[in-house]
């Protein structure tokens, strides 16, 4: 049984899933097994990612669903069915250094033998320039809001997580309202926190894919829900950034009028009661925006079901 499962989850990846297949078949390692949930695409990605696995040269495991869940779902499927000690959460579209088996292995070894950690953060680059994304820092044990409040800027990673403890965050209902992973790697980073590799990178990160990489932000239930959980573990750290959490909150109100007419049902998702507390303190400025900035401006929005 492989120690290291990666997880994918395909929406019409065809035009991009053969150059992360490649790279992942040419891993210096072949210790890992390849779990691939098609998340019910239309343009032949689940015939693209059988043939790949006719001579794939390690275990590889395809899934489909029957139904577009906007990826959470794709990828609780790939979560439950990996046997490895630990997962590795990889983009359809981008594409893992050869080392990256070999190097991720080496370190869980020794990281968890040597402190309680819940996984590993490595440095991503660039496909144009070669230069690594993101500010520089030192490797280390963070806590998770300090790191992504204070040092990660517009740092890009990839994200290896021991799979008890994702699973046990990770649950279905979480992955039908969940559209961004930083709240999952919060929650993950109760258990234990992670180690962030300030200076190996392990994936490419490439910005082609027009579906990955829109301006436009879409709007839904799903994304009220993961604004509002933002807010879940309101701390010291967070509360040193206050104007990033200001903003926030505002952008929550401001998606819960454009899905629920009311601004009001994001705020009720949100645990703290101090939260709710500035959001009524909050709301006359929300409405002076409302009349003066978001009326008079093109906002670029898909609202969705």
């Amino acid at each position: 049984m492989a120690k290291l499962s990666y997880v994918t989850a395909c929406y019409n990846s065809a035009k991009f899933i053969e150059r992360l297949a490649s790279s992942i078949r040419n891993q210096s390692s072949l210790d890992f097994e390849w779990i691939c949930v098609d998340d019910n695409s239309s343009d032949g990605t689940l015939e693209k990612l059988r043939d790949i696995s006719i001579s794939f040269p390690a275990p590889m495991r395809i899934y489909s669903l029957e139904e577009n869940s906007g990826g959470g779902v794709a990828y609780w499927r790939g979560i439950q069915e990996a046997s490895g000690e630990i997962v590795c959460i990889i983009d359809h579209d981008d594409e893992l250094e050869r080392s990256s088996t070999e190097t991720i292995l080496r370190d869980w070894a020794r990281l968890s033998k040597e402190t309680a950690v819940s996984g590993i953060f490595y440095r991503t680059s660039d496909p144009k320039t070669g230069k690594t994304n993101g500010p520089e820092f030192r490797s280390g044990v963070y806590n998770y809001a300090y790191f992504q409040d204070f040092i990660r800027k517009q740092a890009e990673f990839l994200t290896v997580v021991e799979s008890q403890i994702l699973r046990s965050v990770y649950t279905l209902d979480y992955a039908n309202n969940m559209t961004m992973w930083g709240v999952v790697w919060e929650d993950v980073a109760r258990s234990a926190p992670f180690f962030y590799e300030g200076s190996i990178v392990l994936r490419v990160y490439y910005r082609d894919n027009v579906q990955s990489q829109s301006n436009l932000v879409r709007v839904s239930a799903k994304t009220v829900w993961t604004y509002a959980k933002l807010f879940d573990h309101f701390g010291f750290y967070k509360a040193a950034n206050p104007w990033r959490y200001f903003k926030i909150l505002i952008i929550l109100m401001r998606f819960s009028d454009l899905v629920h007419k009311s601004p009001w049902i994001g705020v009720r998702l949100v645990r703290s009661k101090f939260i709710k507390l500035v959001a009524i303190l909050a709301y006359p400025i929300y409405r002076l925006l409302g009349i003066f900035y978001w009326k008079n401006q093109q906002i670029n929005l898909k609202l969705e079901a």
